[in-house]
């Protein structure tokens, strides 16, 4: 999964995005 622009700009979708990248199992 390879976050948009878009979705690099909104900061919930990138935490979220931060999130699964760091913690794949734990979400």
């Amino acid at each position: 999964m390879v976050p948009t622009e878009d979705e690099l700009k909104n900061p919930l979708i990138n935490a979220s995005y931060v999130n699964k990248v760091n913690k794949p199992v734990l979400l």
